[in-house]
């Protein structure tokens, strides 16, 4: 199990160092998908239901709008999330909340 959670943190910090998102010719939809498959995937799934990491099962999440994108911004230090608030641009950001209030049932 440990060596799993040392897998999955190195594959986060990898993750993180990649390029931005092209926004340029991209839908706001397009471009949260390209955000949460280099950012959230890895813990959350393709559809938000994996549960690595302690990851929250978005698929049921009943945080709304706004509480959703300041989990995104701030993390869940305590489950392990990283703050996503200084590595996105505000589009990214906005992108992604929606991206991932769109993975509730």
């Amino acid at each position: 199990m440990r060596n799993i959670y040392n897998l999955c943190w190195i594959l986060f910090f990898f993750t993180a160092c990649q390029s931005p998102v092209d926004q340029n010719n991209n839908s706001p939809q397009n471009v949260g998908l390209e955000v949460y498959l280099k950012n959230c995937q890895l813990c959350h799934g393709k559809d938000g239901k994996l549960n690595a990491m302690n990851a929250k099962d978005l698929s049921v999440s009943t945080l709304s709008p706004e509480l959703t994108e300041q989990a995104i911004v701030n993390g869940s230090p305590a489950n392990g999330m990283p703050a996503y608030g200084p590595r996105l641009s505000e589009t990214e950001l906005k992108a992604l909340t929606n991206y991932v209030l769109s993975l509730r049932k």
